[in-house]
């Protein structure tokens, strides 16, 4: 028989059996639940790394002057499919998921005494209540001061020696004990119930781990835990730069080992996007490697901003076979604002993302045929950080680590450069990546790579207005791909068409580095200082005129000297002839 075999065996309700209990939970309504299971209980001739003590069953009259031990094996829950290779009927074997670092103390009911057949009698009617631990009692029985069990080890096992220091006395140590999970896993979603065991053990009854009808001095006791699921969340490496463009999140989760008697009745990823992130998409589920398929394995429920990733009766099946695995989900949304959301406390530029894992399992022979979602939050947009409905009772979600993406916008000031101030309209812009996109000092470098410009909100060209070119969008970092939320990164704006009278410039003097920060940049009408960057144009060449200044009065006063000289001249020679006729 398999340990897995002997779990089936003895997880039964609440009962008496002679020394072993067994307990059930009930079923919890949403909030009321924290995933309360089923811890199982066997009980073994021999053991996985036993202390050497007789293993062997005992037949006759007790004996009262013996060694005896108890021995903890703790383990995850072995329901999922995968084949249980331990077995506490073969020395030496183990079971798969042990969990370390787990505590239990055993409290020896003192009024008890294993050669007193009364107390036998009385303790086969014993049940053990489900919060009999909480202040360590049992009903009809006193109790001694609890003896803590070592750590369990990597192994997942603890022992509790029970050695007779007087071996010509009866042992005081043998008789019956209350066992508690004193100190469970940091991640459990559950506890060990408490039982009862007794040394001797009489292995004569359903349940009992051999059937061998002797009495079994070492015990091996085998509570189970099911530790909580786990959730990551990350955000896929962005390759589309502009506002507009969409961005993808990977959602990691686990599958928890769920106790053989119990199903899931509900396993549901829950991701409220960011506001700014519209529309959105599951783009994919996968549990392992496996794809899962669409309204058979899972449904999608979009309300308002949140999307749910809900298995089906089918899918919650799957799961029940799957324990240790892990779902991968993919969401996905389009960057449509880097505006801040104040309402959610969301800074502009820091587009916040946060996902649920809500998933509940109890005893049952099939998972519900509708599995119900969470209740959200009521009114307009779910605040990612409250997305369940406060009016409700709690729901049992496990959220993820939160992650950002960072975007900053571009405003440049388009000058007419033969005065520094007078803003001009009509420049026409590009804007491409930087060669080195995280460089400290930003150049005019553009990428190799990614040669096309960038389409930033549907557009690929940025046209000034009151001097002010305004880029809305452009990717900066994230929380997951390094370099880990940089503050910045490295654009150039390419100038392809100057406002009409002023000259286009050609070459690297059509080039301006920008360094984008996270968020919006606010800008001070006057203060050049205060955009990213600032551009003049210089006005086009002309023809030259014909003017009454300048040149043109240099030429004409040289006229008329020439004039007055020429003038001059023949009024001389006039003179000179009228002077001979005279003589």
């Amino acid at each position: 028989m398999t340990s897995h075999d002997i779990s089936d065996r003895i997880n039964i309700p609440t009962t008496s059996q002679k020394g072993l209990i067994v307990s059930s939970h009930t079923s919890p309504r949403w909030g009321a639940r924290i995933a309360a299971v089923v811890g199982v209980v066997a009980l073994s001739a021999v053991g996985f790394s036993a202390p050497a003590l007789a293993a062997d069953p005992e037949y006759g009259n007790i004996n009262a002057n013996a060694d005896g031990s108890i021995t903890i094996h703790k383990h995850q829950h072995q329901s999922g499919g995968a084949p249980v290779s331990g077995d506490p009927q073969a020395p030496g074997s183990t079971l798969p998921n042990p969990i370390a670092g787990v505590v239990f103390t055993a409290y020896q009911l003192t009024d008890f005494s294993v050669t007193d057949a009364a107390d036998w009698n009385a303790l086969s009617t014993v049940a053990v209540p489900a919060d009999a631990c909480a202040a360590p009692s049992l009903s009809g029985w006193t109790l001694g001061a609890g003896t803590a069990l070592p750590e369990t080890d990597a192994s997942g096992i603890a022992t509790l020696p029970l050695v007779n220091a007087s071996p010509a006395q009866p042992n005081a140590r043998l008789g019956a004990y209350l066992i508690c999970e004193t100190t469970p896993p940091a991640d459990a979603t559950d506890i060990a119930v408490p039982f009862v065991v007794t040394v001797p053990f009489p292995d004569n009854q359903t349940g009992a781990p051999t059937n061998s009808n002797g009495w079994l001095y070492n015990v091996h006791a085998y509570p189970k835990n099911g530790l909580a699921p786990t959730i990551t969340k990350t955000v896929d490496a962005q390759t589309e730069l502009g506002l507009g463009a969409t961005a993808s999140f990977e959602v990691v989760t686990t599958v928890p080992r769920i106790a053989d008697g119990n199903q899931f009745t509900s396993y549901t990823v829950v991701d409220p996007m960011d506001p700014r992130l519209t529309p959105t998409a599951v783009e994919s589920v996968t549990l392992g490697t496996t794809a899962l398929v669409r309204d058979v394995d899972y449904t999608v429920v979009t309300d308002r901003n949140v999307l749910m990733v809900s298995f089906t009766q089918a899918g919650l099946t799957t799961l029940k076979a799957s324990g240790g695995q892990s779902v991968t989900t993919v969401f996905s949304g389009t960057v449509s604002s880097i505006a801040p959301v104040a309402s959610f406390g969301l800074d502009a530029g820091e587009i916040y993302n946060i996902a649920y894992l809500v998933t509940e399992n109890e005893p049952g022979t099939t998972p519900p045929v509708t599995p119900e979602t969470p209740p959200l939050a009521p009114g307009g947009p779910v605040n990612p950080n409250e997305p369940f409905d406060p009016n409700e009772p709690a729901v049992p979600s496990i959220p993820s680590p939160a992650v950002t993406q960072n975007w900053g916008d571009v405003k440049v000031f388009k000058y007419d450069a033969g005065n520094g101030s007078t803003a001009v309209n009509g420049a026409v812009f590009e804007v491409y990546e930087a060669a080195t996109p995280y460089a400290t000092t930003c150049t005019t470098d553009v990428s190799t790579v990614n040669v096309d410009p960038i389409e930033v909100d549907g557009a690929t060209t940025f046209t000034s207005t009151n001097g002010l070119v305004l880029v809305p969008g452009l990717f900066v970092s994230d929380s997951s791909n390094a370099p880990v939320d940089n503050a910045t990164r490295c654009y150039v704006l390419k100038e392809t068409a100057a406002p009409a009278g002023f000259v286009t410039p050609t070459g690297a003097a059509a080039l301006l580095a920008v360094q984008v920060e996270i968020g919006e940049t606010t800008v001070t009408a006057g203060d050049l200082a205060s955009y990213d960057g600032a551009i003049g144009n210089v006005k086009s060449d002309v023809p030259n005129l014909p003017l009454t200044g300048g040149q043109g009065q240099v030429v004409l006063m040289s006229l008329g000297a020439g004039l007055i000289l020429i003038a001059g001249g023949a009024a001389f020679v006039a003179r000179r002839r009228k002077e001979k006729q005279a003589q």
